[in-house]
């Protein structure tokens, strides 16, 4: 996250985007299905997954999005017919933060069993900052506190949660909180055996430049065994990487970029999300961003509009595809740096593998966005 959206968000904690409301609305785009209410205030970090350790509750599909209304609320939609319609399944409160993100543990960690869920998020008040963990045993019935994995004291932003290839827990999250040391923000892990207690921090990708910003990191694992990391890289204008790791845990020389993302000169800046599948030609990925660029860095005619495939493992070409959420010429820090539009959209492959399923915001009117469902047949 650039940091001034980062600004944004400690100045707004507590309080709700509704409140910001403009009487300027904005037209809608069509076949996209809102999720959602309007008790649920402004909605945005979108999360999507598909239960796969659950037992009979094994295909479900979960979503929700941060909500400000005007409290810190987490709502838990749930749909049982792959995205065709969604129920809510619950919401509870928590700390006033950004940037969550929602995971099913693939086995047993300490006192949580296999298809227990975790969410996190980032918060932050006058006296500390932090990420706090809270479970559901019941496939998101319920939910309580469970751990706070990490504090600070200037920021830590947008947890994300995988298993290496040693067994581990991991969580990685950007941090803000080695700037005495030159580091801007930097994107660390954690790992950890029960979800409760935590590592010390490993720096993933960091620069002592006092200027990049790596973060809002993104893992997942391809049926290759291969770990995938992709993440922006502000303060040289945020434009999205990935790098790959054999066991999840060595990701090479944290000062390494890594590779950046590149479709015949085109580029995603911004809130980068992806999945992978497999095929007969290895691990293709699937990956958004916020914003689309032409060479130049204009903005790209159908910005909004695409997503990116990567064949063989990112090492092909990169192609544009139609996205399962258009949204309409979202701007990033280039012309509005408060604009969330397409913010941090997941992907998901459908059951049968031949659709992309995604979640995109859409600003209704100035400061308020809501959360549609879509998809797009490959």
């Amino acid at each position: 996250m650039s940091a001034i959206k980062q600004q944004f968000f400690k100045a707004v904690r507590g309080v709700t985007f509704a409140l910001l409301l403009s009487p300027v609305a904005f037209a809608e785009t069509p076949a996209n299905t809102p999720l959602g209410s309007p008790d649920l205030g402004s909605q945005m970090y979108p999360r999507l997954i598909r239960l796969a350790h659950s037992g009979e509750k094994n295909g479900t599909l979960l979503a929700t999005f941060d909500s400000w209304a005007p409290d810190s609320v987490a709502p838990i939609f749930q749909s049982t017919d792959d995205g065709q319609t969604w129920n809510e399944l619950s919401r509870f409160s928590h700390r006033d933060g950004c940037c969550s993100t929602l995971y099913e543990l693939p086995s047993s960690f300490g006192d949580n069993p296999e298809g227990t869920l975790f969410w996190a998020t980032s918060y932050q008040n006058i006296m500390e900052s932090g990420i706090e963990l809270w479970r559901s045993l019941d496939h998101g019935k319920s939910w309580n506190c469970y751990s706070i994995p990490v504090r600070g004291n200037t920021g830590l932003w947008e947890p994300e949660f995988a298993v290496n290839s040693a067994g581990q827990l991991q969580m990685y999250y950007s941090s803000e909180e080695h700037k005495a040391d030159g580091f801007n923000q930097s994107l660390v892990v954690l790992t950890s055996k029960d979800g409760k207690t935590f590592s010390d921090e490993k720096t993933v990708v960091g620069m002592p430049d006092f200027v990049q910003r790596p973060g809002m990191p993104i893992v997942r694992q391809g049926s290759s065994g291969t770990f995938y990391l992709v993440y922006e890289i502000c303060g040289t204008g945020c434009d999205v990487y990935f790098r790959t790791s054999k066991d999840g845990s060595d990701w090479g020389n944290p000062e390494d970029p890594g590779t950046r993302i590149v479709s015949d000169g085109k580029f995603f800046r911004h809130a980068p999300n992806f999945t992978v599948s497999n095929t007969e030609a290895g691990d293709t990925l699937y990956m958004i961003g916020q914003t689309y660029h032409n060479p130049d860095g204009t903005l790209a005619s159908n910005n909004g509009q695409v997503l990116l495939i990567g064949e063989k493992g990112g090492t092909g070409n990169w192609t544009e595809h139609p996205a399962p959420v258009q949204t309409p010429d979202p701007k990033g820090d280039l012309e509005n740096p408060y604009d969330f539009t397409n913010y941090s959209s997941p992907l998901l492959l459908s059951q049968d593998g031949k659709a992309l399923l995604g979640l995109g915001m859409k600003q209704q009117a100035i400061g308020l966005y809501k959360m549609f469902f879509g998809r797009t047949m490959l």
